[in-house]
């Protein structure tokens, strides 16, 4: 019986591995020119995109004609708002200003 030729990536990947080797040794040593190593320019502030997700309030969903004509659906409406109730916020936590980026960061505000 013969044996089944060697699969073609297999006759060729130590060559390949050599070709990758020598190519990452070639980009490790050029570096950037100076500035370029610099991400800053690339940093945005979305703080105001935070606050306006803090502040969204959501509307509880009007009850359609099939979920809210019955007879037994004044308890549960009343429940409903029992719960709305428990999950508001108290005023003196709503407004508690900006938050402030540590003093420690490396990123500049733009």
């Amino acid at each position: 019986m013969e044996e089944p030729q060697m699969a073609v990536y297999l006759q060729h990947s130590k060559e390949l591995l050599k070709k990758i080797t020598d190519m990452s040794k070639a980009s490790m040593s050029s570096r950037p020119e100076p500035g370029y190593e610099n991400m800053d320019h690339f940093s945005i502030n979305v703080d105001y995109v935070a606050e306006m997700l803090r502040t969204i309030e959501f509307q509880p969903e009007p009850l359609g004609e099939d979920e809210g004509d019955g007879p037994g659906d004044s308890s549960e409406a009343a429940a409903d708002e029992d719960r709305l109730d428990s999950l508001e916020v108290p005023e003196a936590a709503e407004d508690v200003g900006p938050r402030q980026k540590p003093a420690s960061s490396p990123h500049g505000q733009h």
